[in-house]
């Protein structure tokens, strides 16, 4: 049997996206990411998809990091960044229609400048889950 996560029920409108380090070390860059501490909380602002990886904007930090180096959740329920949007991946409308497959997702503590600057420089469709947390 599967575990209930927060993705699998409507989401408290006060939560807030959590990540907790569980690796510092990347594989994919090969590099010890040393201002992350194992067992460090961080706030989520936005998530960053391609067809390989994601990448994720930690509140209060400069740069992004790869999503394997956390666990995430909502209200200590574990979530998952794509079972969260896998439907909003799929969309085929107008609004969504693009024909790379990254997407930004933009959560409840995405400050405006962040989700500025990642729209310039990764130039794809944002899709809104600022009610996750």
């Amino acid at each position: 049997m599967s575990k209930k996560t927060a993705n699998d029920k409507p989401l408290n409108n006060s939560s807030v996206l959590i990540a907790e380090c569980v690796n510092n070390f990347d594989g994919w860059t090969n590099e010890k990411e040393s201002n992350l501490t194992i067992g460090g909380q961080y706030i989520v602002e936005l998530a960053v998809i391609f067809s390989s990886r994601t990448i994720v904007k930690l509140k209060g930090m400069d740069r992004m990091f790869n999503s394997v180096l956390f666990k995430f959740y909502v209200n200590g329920k574990p979530f998952s960044l794509i079972g969260d949007v896998r439907p909003y991946l799929e969309l085929h409308t107008d609004k969504f229609a693009y024909k790379g497959v990254t997407r930004i997702v933009k959560y409840k503590s995405a400050t405006e400048e962040s989700l500025n600057e990642i729209v310039k420089l990764y130039r794809c469709p944002v899709i809104d889950r600022s009610v996750v947390g």
